[in-house]
């Protein structure tokens, strides 16, 4: 019990350095989405013990960012579709891989 509230209060502390650490590039928006992201690294770095696949979502997080730079000619309305549907893969994979992974007690 006392582990695991360890656990969370460092996984909020790390997040939202995770945040703060993303304002300077995108300000409050980037940084409110950037904690939400750091919360999910974190549990999945807790969960796998390994900091790999913590590091292989972050690069689906941004994968939207890589998608926008090679096409810098579309609209507004496409560039926030984009963001919205790589979003909601990342965190529908995240969803599902958290789920199937189990906590050591």
């Amino acid at each position: 019990m006392k582990r695991r509230l360890i656990l969370q209060r460092i996984l909020i502390i790390s997040a939202l350095l995770f945040g703060i650490s993303h304002i300077m590039a995108g300000g409050v928006i980037l940084s409110a989405g950037s904690l939400i992201v750091g919360i999910i690294l974190g549990i999945i770095f807790v969960k796998t013990k390994s900091l790999l696949p913590a590091i292989i979502a972050h690069v689906f997080a941004n994968l939207q960012d890589f998608i926008l730079s090679l096409l810098p000619e579309i609209s507004n309305f496409s560039k926030y579709l984009t963001v919205i549907i790589c979003s909601l893969i990342f965190l529908g994979t995240m969803y599902r891989f958290i789920i199937s992974v189990q906590f050591d007690s």
